[in-house]
């Protein structure tokens, strides 16, 4: 028998990465976690009043425990809120909202589950600050036209404001005094 041929892109991997668990690893296969990494890192930096913080390390740990499609947005929402809870000083929070754009109706479909996903011809994850509700940054795959673009950030525009009401419930749940 001969051997099959196959090619995998790089891997890293660090045991015991967590220090106080039973067993942890950190895996990592290609570049594409790099790129998510810098687009959260960038989204939480650019919200946050770092002046008011030198020489101080601000670290998210992230832990994805299962995705069921819009997994961008939910990494993006929960970092905020743990910036919240950490009481750091921010210039706004912000939130990401997810659509795509269904392959055969061209219907825009909000915070599309692995399902729609696997319809989709055009995924986007829009972020937008809480102040004046302004696009921050936004993560796009796939094909598109630019009316299709404008469209779909209109529409998470306008849903948004659920995310940023989600946030002051939770706040005003877990908050002692406000």
């Amino acid at each position: 028998m001969s051997p099959v041929e196959c090619s995998f892109r790089p891997m890293a991997c660090e045991l015991n990465y967590l220090s106080n668990s039973d067993g942890s690893a950190f895996l990592k296969q290609g570049d594409e976690g790099q790129l998510i990494r810098l687009f959260i890192n960038k989204t939480c930096e650019s919200a946050l009043l770092t002046s008011l913080h030198p020489s101080t390390m601000i670290q998210i740990s992230i832990e994805e425990l299962e995705d069921n499609g819009s997994l961008l947005a939910c990494i993006l929402n929960s970092s905020c809120l743990a910036l919240i809870n950490s009481g750091l000083a921010m210039k706004y929070t912000f939130a990401a909202v997810c659509c795509m754009i269904d392959e055969e109706s061209n219907n825009i479909i909000l915070d599309p589950n692995t399902l729609h996903l696997k319809k989709a011809k055009a995924v986007f994850t829009f972020v937008f600050d809480s102040v004046k509700k302004e696009l921050i940054t936004c993560q796009s795959n796939g094909s598109f036209k630019e009316e299709e673009l404008l469209t779909s950030i209109k529409k998470c525009r306008e849903a948004v404001h659920h995310i940023f009401e989600f946030y002051r419930d939770m706040v005003k749940q877990y908050a002692t005094a406000i």
